[in-house]
């Protein structure tokens, strides 16, 4: 059975990766930017005051600066309860995000959607969303931390609650026209393959 999953979460790497490579490829040629420019006129649909302030609240706990430091605290806590595997499971998956995000923006290269949102874009490139993929890449580390050590129908709790505060990050990037689908599509898919990797060759837990 665990060879099984085993089995599974490999392949759903290699399967995320070759997603990964493939937007990367239309997003650098061009082909992606039609589709992914008509979407996003479809969220810029006349936002109330309050909608706009609740997606820059939700959008504020995707910051690198907020994952940076749940990052850190999660990560102090597992091992203070002397949970050794979680400590390094949880700094590897996060290090690698943050260390691989900036690499892969300034190979692609791509500018933010300027053409719909001139003067509210932050100044950095747009493909992966590093939002998303910091907070896929959180939030997951550590459902699958907490589902160790939890009972069965809590860890469904868990893992529901992680996926939707991945995805509400993820959604508020678009909401507020400061990232592309695919940008964001991407950077949570990378999320997903940096923790399931980082699980598979840490063969965690095992303290």
């Amino acid at each position: 059975m665990r060879d099984a999953k085993l089995l599974v979460r490999s392949q759903t790497v290699y399967i995320g990766l070759g997603l990964v490579v493939a937007i990367s490829i239309l997003v650098i040629s061009g082909l992606a930017t039609p589709f992914d420019t008509w979407l996003l006129t479809k969220f810029d649909a006349g936002q109330t005051p309050s909608e706009l302030a609740f997606w820059t609240m939700v959008s504020e706990l995707g910051k690198p600066l907020t994952i940076g430091t749940l990052t850190v605290l999660v990560s102090l806590g597992a091992l203070a309860l002397g949970k050794r595997s979680a400590f390094w499971f949880l700094v590897i998956c996060g290090g690698i995000s943050f260390a691989s995000e900036p690499v892969l923006k300034f190979i692609v290269h791509r500018t933010r959607p300027v053409e719909l949102y001139p003067e509210t874009l932050p100044q950095s490139w747009s493909f992966p969303s590093g939002h998303a993929m910091f907070s896929m890449t959180f939030y997951l580390s550590v459902a699958y931390v907490l589902s160790v050590y939890v009972s069965h129908k809590i860890s469904i709790i868990v893992w529901i609650s992680a996926l939707m505060m991945a995805f509400m990050i993820a959604l508020s990037r678009l909401e507020l026209g400061v990232h592309y689908f695919s940008d964001v599509f991407a950077g949570a898919l990378l999320g997903y393959v940096i923790v399931t990797a980082v699980l598979l060759l840490q063969h965690y837990p095992a303290e």
